[in-house]
């Protein structure tokens, strides 16, 4: 995921070497998916473990994001901020705020060194492709009073996404929602190799790795 974050132009290419020989490890192969569509991304994950009950699935997303909201992902300070983290990751589907109904989202403050099965990472607006390089300049800004401003936040929006991005053991989903911004974002993601998740959505279930 290092290479994916870099903007040396060699980088898609070679992350498409990478993840397309991991396909062709079989069942325990690291698994890149690439959706626009959140309602597709979440009944992939439900039918994928559907009888795993102890399995792990939770909807990630970054706390500087603008966008998100508008497109059903939850990442505002109010909601994530009401989250028990460590109900949301132990608790079954059996109870309300568990990460397995995709219905409450972490930021990569709150899933630090959490471990899922597999996660949903809704992409957001801080981190896009722009002219073939990697922007932050629409993150959202801190606006704590007393905050000190950070030395370099494009570098903290890197890292965030590192972060986000390795939370799976399985692999991970990503979302990009159909917004303008975010389009050049989902023609890279796509060019390192991420599978279009709509069009395996029918082979994509519980008996498939």
């Amino acid at each position: 995921m290092a290479q994916l974050l870099s903007d040396r132009p060699e980088s898609a290419t070679q992350v498409a070497e990478n993840i397309g020989s991991e396909y062709l490890g079989g069942r325990d192969a690291f698994r890149v998916w690439l959706t626009r569509d959140l309602d597709v991304a979440k009944t992939y994950l439900k039918n994928r473990y559907s009888e795993a009950p102890k399995a792990r699935f939770g909807l990630l997303a970054s706390s500087r994001d603008t966008v998100l909201q508008t497109f059903g992902v939850p990442n505002g300070f109010l909601q994530y901020s009401r989250i028990r983290v460590g109900p949301w990751f132990a608790d079954g589907a059996d109870e309300v705020g568990s990460c397995r109904h995709l219905a409450t989202c972490l930021t990569e403050f709150q899933c630090q060194g959490l471990e899922l099965d597999m996660t949903l990472l809704a992409w957001g607006s801080d981190l896009i492709r722009e002219r073939g390089r990697w922007s932050s300049r629409l993150a959202r800004k801190f606006v704590k009073k007393g905050a000190v401003a950070a030395k370099d936040p494009h570098a903290l929006r890197m890292n965030s996404y590192r972060v986000l991005l390795t939370r799976g053991r399985d692999g991970v989903v990503v979302y990009v929602p159909m917004h303008p911004l975010l389009d050049e974002t989902y023609v890279y993601l796509e060019a390192c190799g991420f599978r279009e998740l709509e069009l395996d959505l029918g082979l994509a279930s519980k008996t498939r790795p």
